[in-house]
């Protein structure tokens, strides 16, 4: 399943849009942005962890050569609920938030997502990395174009700070 799921994104990512919107590094920094204000209402600790990683992914973001290597269609909501499987055939559905950006963003959510009900679900944290690193060699066998291994791993801390303890604090 986790294999056609990630060649069902990179089908997904080797299509051509035009006419769409972009989300990129401004979207993703206000996002950030707004979990760390989201984050005073949390208790002293959380906040101050939360606040220490934002702080050091900003710091990692200057290091990373951002050059974006391929634009594609992002989904901005990837999640295991968001696709349709029938008959071994897997589609990807809720398609109403598709903008045009770096792929990683889609991936980095995506494992963000994977490790976040993983561990909702009590998975060991081995098997999680299993079926995240079985995800990765699927979806980069699928696609053409270069993956930078640094910028997806910024993206995925990213997301597990803009997207997993953003709604956290909002529900």
């Amino acid at each position: 399943l986790i294999i056609q799921t990630a060649k069902c994104i990179a089908a997904f990512h080797r299509c051509e849009l035009h006419g769409v919107d972009s989300f990129g590094m401004d979207d993703i920094t206000s996002q950030l942005a707004e979990a760390s204000q989201l984050s005073s209402m949390m208790e002293s600790s959380l906040k101050d962890q939360t606040d220490l990683c934002i702080l050091t992914i900003q710091n990692n973001h200057q290091t990373i050569d951002w050059k974006i290597s391929q634009t594609t269609p992002l989904h901005l909501d990837l999640k295991l609920g968001n696709f349709l499987t029938l008959d071994n055939n897997i589609s990807l559905i809720d398609l109403d938030c598709v903008r045009l950006g770096d792929h990683l963003i889609d991936i980095g959510s995506f494992v963000a997502n994977l490790y976040l009900q993983g561990v909702r679900a009590g998975i060991a944290i081995e098997n999680i990395d299993r079926a995240v690193s079985d995800f990765c060699q699927a979806y980069f066998s699928d696609i053409p174009w270069f993956i930078d291994e640094r910028k997806l791993n910024w993206y995925i801390a990213a997301a597990l700070i803009y997207e997993v303890v953003r709604r956290s604090i909002r529900q």
